[in-house]
């Protein structure tokens, strides 16, 4: 028992030693290679000619918001000098995915003003139910004897009272169901079926589509291509990119339409240019 305790005595040690003299020589190694290496770094630093820093010399610090202004409106000059002098036929540059897409938003504005038209009247059937109640009969048949020896604010206020809420709140519903439909019909004429790029690369062709949602290839207009520029990148989040037109109303994108020429809409289009001034 006592062999088999000096035997692992042994061995422990033995494992210990190897392990302290391999770092040893591995702490060395390392040594060693450090001093060589500021050595050279040194003699490199020597041979360096002093100069004085440009960052250093300048009287005022520069912050890093500043310089990345100062970048992008570097990106964005070098980009608005593109050359696409050498295209020589009309390039697409976005066209629509699903054509049958907006005449199907047609008929949800239309179907949308249908609704609400006749929820207004159902309502206005609804309240028109009162007159069967014996007050309501009653004031309604004072005013109509009186109305007569009444003023012209006084009888006004009667005749709304007892019949002008009904109308009122008829009227009203139908009026901004009109106004949702037109603006909602101005905002789908507004959407743009296709934009190619005209040869030698100064004009672009945007075509419009129809407020009843349909897709007229003779529906286009001719603009330079400086007047034009996209407030949002193509792969931006968001279902619609705003496109500003130099002295036209607003005009949208379909995100997900199709890009063939990705790099020259980006270099073109794509551009975030001041057209509103």
């Amino acid at each position: 028992m006592s062999s088999f305790k000096s035997y692992l005595d042994y061995r422990i040690h033995r494992i210990y030693c190897n392990l302290f003299f391999r770092n040893v020589s591995k702490f060395q190694s390392c040594c060693l290679q450090l001093k060589s290496f500021s050595s050279i770094e040194n003699d490199s630093i020597k041979k360096i000619p002093k100069t004085e820093s440009l960052w250093k010399a300048s009287s005022t610090a520069i912050r890093k918001q500043s310089l990345a202004k100062e970048q992008e409106q570097l990106m964005r000059s070098f980009l608005l000098d593109s050359d696409f002098s050498q295209i020589k036929e009309e390039m697409v540059l976005f066209k629509i995915e699903n054509q049958a897409q907006y005449r199907r938003y047609f008929y949800l504005i239309i179907a949308n003003f249908l609704f609400w038209t006749i929820c207004a009247r159902s309502l206005y059937k609804f309240y028109t139910k009162l007159e069967d109640l014996q007050q309501l009969q009653e004031r309604r048949k004072n005013y109509e004897e009186k109305k007569k020896d009444m003023k012209f604010l006084r009888r006004f206020l009667e005749y709304f009272r007892n019949y002008g809420v009904y109308h009122l709140i008829d009227y009203t519903i139908i009026l901004l169901a009109t106004a949702i439909t037109l603006l909602l019909l101005v905002a789908l004429s507004r959407c743009v079926s296709f934009i190619h790029l005209m040869p030698g690369g100064k004009q672009v062709k945007i075509g419009l589509i129809k407020w009843t949602g349909q897709i007229d290839p003779n529906r286009y207009h001719l603009f330079d291509l400086k007047d034009v520029s996209a407030r949002k990148h193509r792969l931006d989040p968001g279902s619609m990119i705003r496109l500003d037109v130099r002295k036209q109303s607003v005009m949208f994108i379909d995100r997900y339409g199709k890009f063939p020429n990705e790099a020259i809409y980006d270099m073109s289009i794509g551009i975030s240019r001041n057209v509103r001034s």
